[in-house]
């Protein structure tokens, strides 16, 4: 067990140091992020953290906050990625898996199945980023942008 600041509550369970001893510099950070990221759990602003922090006797200044919030923001965000990209790998296994249930019905001539194919098919064509947003081409002549060319630009 790493050494933190004696009687600090991390993730449910109270985190001792033994007697004497130096608490090191990394565990102090880890600390911190840790628990910052639960009074930002708590819905807290960067105010009340550095105020509840100050209450504490662990007062750090705004700009160390601000680093901290970056790094941590910078984790959940690679977090999201990676859990975003394995979620769409699931859903696309399921999608698979409806589709071959679905498939043989569906060109036996079932109407109804033949439609959930085709929706099978769309929902796997949006997650997967194949529709490409489509360019509308307007012909013909409109006569608002028509009347603002006939104006004289020193009377507007």
């Amino acid at each position: 067990m790493g050494r933190y600041v004696k009687g600090v509550v991390l993730a449910g369970a109270v985190a001792t140091r033994a007697e004497g001893q130096p608490v090191r510099s990394s565990d102090y950070r880890l600390y911190l992020k840790a628990y910052i990221s639960e009074l930002i759990a708590a819905k807290l602003s960067q105010d009340h953290i550095l105020r509840r922090l100050k209450d504490e006797k662990r007062s750090i200044s705004r700009g160390k906050l601000v680093k901290i919030l970056d790094v941590l923001r910078e984790e959940w965000r690679q977090k999201a990625s990676t859990n975003s990209d394995a979620l769409v790998s699931e859903e696309l296994a399921s999608l698979d898996t409806l589709q071959a249930k679905l498939w043989g019905k569906a060109l036996n001539g079932d109407t109804a199945m033949v439609d959930r194919v085709i929706r099978i098919m769309e929902h796997r064509a949006k997650l997967l980023g194949l529709y490409a947003p489509q360019q509308k081409r307007i012909v013909g002549e409109v006569s608002i942008i028509k009347a603002y060319l006939d104006l004289d630009v020193e009377k507007v």
